[in-house]
């Protein structure tokens, strides 16, 4: 916060016990809070108000709020294409006709001057 990185204590609840939601995912929550002081982090600004008190209170508290979701399992790949049958017993199958190769685009005549 404010260029400044430093370690902060968490008090921890959870995780709770799974449930399932509505997907039929299972779930769980947990939840984090702690308090810090601004002025760890050089934040100093503040202004007196008239009823003498302070716009901005040096202590910040944090809640976080957590779920927990069991990532679902990925669907069955779909099944690979069957090979065509090969011919047995001395036969050939069929083959396919040749094919000719494919001959570029004639390029558009120049008119003549």
């Amino acid at each position: 916060m404010h260029g400044i990185t430093k370690p902060v204590v968490l008090a921890v609840e959870g995780p709770s016990a799974p449930i399932k939601d509505p997907y039929g995912r299972s779930v769980r929550g947990v939840m984090a809070t702690g308090k810090i002081d601004r002025k760890d982090w050089g934040m100093t600004w503040n202004q007196a108000l008239d009823s003498g008190g302070m716009v901005v209170s040096d202590e910040v508290k944090l809640e976080i709020n957590a779920e927990l979701a069991e990532r679902m399992a990925a669907p069955p790949a779909p099944a690979a294409a069957e090979k065509p049958a090969v011919a047995t017993g001395g036969t050939k199958a069929p083959s396919a006709a040749p094919t000719k190769p494919a001959t570029p685009a004639a390029a558009p005549a120049k008119p003549a001057k």
